[in-house]
This record gives structure tokens, C-alpha cells and sequence, in this order.
């Protein structure tokens, strides 16, 4: 057992944690201090194993630009803040910021290649305490295997047929449409990868799209001509589903808009205290026109600690100049991945990743949780200088390095 243990970095146990800690909190029903506290262990662990010689000078520079604006707003946060839930929440956004050193972290690929072994070996494991903390298989966070699905035809082939049926499980398990579409859309293109000829150009046009399309998307909203979300609007039939809840058996609408009250809201708050440029900082919620979010019993103050759309969190606390900042740091990865590598597969994960940005606009909300962690990973993949220097043949001997029974030291690492 030691043995095993010794055999993967700290590091890689360290974001194997993220999950299974959360996951022991919730079933021993353990105080909120446990959980901060496993978070705080894991952010130091990352912290001492981040090496900046893997990572490309630009995307480091971004990298770090980014967390030191998101502190200064932490810093500015700390002048408005009264009571229980605005410094829980500043708490919780800082923590977050020193999340963002797993790019860092994970542009060395022997840290990444343990991280999604430690998946592999322990999914039974996991999927039972699953079913013990949640009541279903898909309720700890699969994202890792998301990932493996890019790589699949360079996965060894008793390995493929395992993921191939993991992810099946998963996606008849599955309730949220995001869930759903991220699952199908990794998997589509970890086939395409596989079986198919893909043109250069194929990539760098799926870059642009995913990259401008929020965008093209927003401005059409916001003048009236086309709003995405209200899919009623241009998709016929009932798109429905059962779904467990504590409260029994619901019927959950597939095609319902859950997210245009989500803009509404922040932008009406954004221009009510003209904080579009700096953000309110991590001290406020929203305090939009669609819905009463409850008040502050100690500060008086009305709002929403957060919503279900990344990018709105994002412009929400630290203003229009972070969310510019966010968006480079998946332009650039996507593009050193895309137009700066070797292999089809790290192209792949460059398009991936583009998909994240836009993703952003619909979920992806910033929080220390492995399905976040793992987009954090693969920009630092698109930032390491070992994964774009890979062909396809060096790149199947890394991925199947996560498959090994036993692996040594020696296994394929670009130093």
C-alpha cells in the first residue's frame, strides 16, 4: 500500500482530494471548517509543486496577472464587508484565486498524467460512494473521464471498451443538460479524433466559432433579434424528463430558460452601481429585477451570492477588465495548442477548450471543484511546452502511461 501511495506525486493526490474529501464531508454531514480546511492543504500542496520552466512565458504571464487583479478586488472587498455572508463569500473567492495555480501546476505532464491515473484506479470506489452519498453513480464529478475521452483511439483497447461503458453510465445518469452536452460533445470529438481526417483549418475555424460566438450570441439578445436560451422559441416538441429530488419524482423541462433572469439580473446590477469596469467585488451579490434573493439580516443588503453562469460571476465581483483577462487565458492556450503543437490530439484539446470559454457563458462557474479543476488542467496542458512538443505517437505513450499496472518513474516524461 505504501508502495502505491509513493508511486504517484503528492501533488496529483492533492487534486485527487478535491473530490473524495468533499465527498467524505457530505457523508459524514462534517462542519463547514473541514472542508476549508482540506481546500487550504490541497492550495498549499499546489503552491509547492507549481514549476514554471513547463509553462509558455505568455500564458504565465496572463496566468498570473489574472490572480494578482482577483486579489487586488479581494483586497478592495475587505473595505465594504459586514457580517456572516460577505466574508464567507470573500472566504470562498479567495480561496479560488490561489485555485488558479493549477494551470500552472498542470502544465507538467507527469503531475497530470498521475492526476488521471488515480481516476482510473479508484472509479469503482468512487461510483459506490457515489451511490452511498447521492443516490446515483453520476453524482461525484466525472469530468476527469470527459478528458480521457478526447485520447480515446490512442486509449489501449480493453481500456477504451471500459471508458466506452463509463461513459455510457454517466450519460443515462445524467440530469443537467450541461452535463449532457459537455459529455456528448468531448466524446464526439475524442471520435473524430480517432477515426476521422481533420484539416488543419477544421480546428483553427472551431477555435474562432466557440471563441466569438458568445459574443455574436450576446449582441443578438440584447437587441431583441435572437435569444439562444429561449429554445421554446425554435425547438418543437415536449423535451422532458423524471427526475429524484427530495421532494419525490419531477418533471424536469430540457428546453426551459434558466439562465436569461441570470444576465438581466447582473447587468441590471452592474449599471444600477456603474461597476461594469471594476465589479462590486466578492462583498455583493446581484440585486437584479427578476426575483428577491433575501436580505442580509446584519448588513440590510439584498442579493445573490453567485450564479449558475461563470462568466456572470466573473463580471459580477471583478469587473469587464477580469473577464477580459479570462477570456486570454482560453484564447491563448487554445491557440498555442492549436497552431503551436505537434499532435492532432493536443489540437483536439485546444478545440476543448475554446468550447470551455464559450461553455462559460451557460455554466462553468469558478469554484475549487474537480469539474472547474479540470479546465484549469487542460489550459495548462495548452501552456505546457512538453504537451505541444508531442506527436501522436509520443502522446499515445503518455496516455497509455495512465493505464499501466505498474508505473515507474521512467515512464514517458519530456523533461
Amino acid at each position: 500500500m505504501i508502495e502505491f501511495v509513493k508511486r504517484y506525486s503528492l501533488a496529483s493526490w492533492a487534486l485527487f482530494s478535491v473530490m473524495a474529501g468533499f465527498m467524505v464531508y457530505q457523508m459524514l454531514k462534517l462542519p463547514e471548517p473541514f472542508i476549508w480546511g482540506l481546500r487550504i492543504i490541497v492550495l498549499v500542496v499546489v503552491l509547492r509543486n507549481t514549476n514554471r520552466k513547463f509553462v509558455d512565458k505568455t500564458g504565465l504571464k496572463l496566468t498570473y496577472l489574472f490572480i494578482a487583479w482577483l486579489f487586488f478586488e479581494i483586497i478592495r472587498s475587505l473595505f465594504f464587508a459586514e457580517g456572516y455572508w460577505m466574508y464567507k463569500n470573500i472566504i470562498n473567492q479567495l480561496l479560488l484565486v490561489f485555485f488558479y495555480f493549477v494551470i500552472v501546476l498542470s502544465a507538467n505532464m507527469r503531475l497530470v498524467q498521475d492526476y488521471l491515473a488515480l481516476y482510473w484506479k479508484f472509479f469503482i470506489p468512487m461510483v459506490l460512494l457515489s451511490l452511498i452519498v447521492y443516490r446515483t453513480p453520476a453524482g461525484y464529478d466525472y469530468v476527469p473521464f470527459m478528458v480521457l475521452a478526447i485520447f480515446y483511439g490512442q486509449i489501449p483497447k480493453k481500456q477504451s471498451l471500459f471508458l466506452f461503458l463509463i461513459l455510457t453510465l454517466f450519460f443515462f445518469s445524467l440530469t443537467q443538460r450541461n452535463d449532457l452536452i459537455k459529455l456528448t460533445f468531448s466524446s464526439l470529438l475524442g471520435l473524430s479524433l480517432a477515426y476521422l481526417y481533420i484539416p488543419k483549418w477544421i480546428f483553427k475555424f472551431g477555435q474562432a466559432t466557440f471563441l466569438l460566438l458568445p459574443a455574436i450570441l450576446l449582441y443578438l439578445a440584447s437587441t431583441g433579434t435572437f435569444n439562444v436560451f429561449k429554445m421554446d422559441e425554435y425547438i418543437k416538441g415536449d423535451y422532458s424528463q423524471e427526475v429524484n429530488t427530495d421532494e419525490g419524482i419531477e418533471h424536469d423541462d430540457l428546453k426551459a430558460d434558466t439562465r436569461t433572469f441570470i444576465y438581466q439580473n447582473v447587468f441590471y446590477t452592474m449599471t444600477k452601481y456603474d461597476a461594469w469596469v471594476l465589479g462590486r467585488t466578492p462583498a455583493f451579490g446581484d440585486e437584479g429585477v427578476q426575483g428577491f434573493w433575501g436580505k442580509d439580516v446584519e448588513t440590510g443588503l439584498i442579493g445573490r451570492y453567485g450564479n449558475e453562469v461563470g462568466v456572470m460571476d466573473i463580471l459580477l465581483w471583478y469587473g469587464l477588465i477580469a473577464v477580459v483577462m479570462y477570456f486570454m487565458l482560453y484564447a491563448w492556450a487554445s491557440y498555442l495548442a492549436i497552431y503551436k503543437s505537434k499532435s492532432k490530439y493536443a489540437r483536439g484539446v485546444g478545440v476543448y477548450v475554446a468550447f470551455l470559454w464559450m461553455w462559460a457563458f451557460i455554466w462553468e462557474k469558478p469554484m475549487v471543484e474537480t469539474f472547474f479543476m479540470v479546465d484549469l488542467i487542460l489550459i495548462g496542458l495548452c501552456f505546457s511546452k512538453q504537451f505541444r512538443q508531442m506527436n501522436d505517437i509520443e502522446i499515445r505513450l503518455w496516455i497509455r502511461g495512465i493505464f499501466a499496472v505498474r508505473r515507474k518513474k521512467k515512464k514517458l516524461i519530456i523533461i
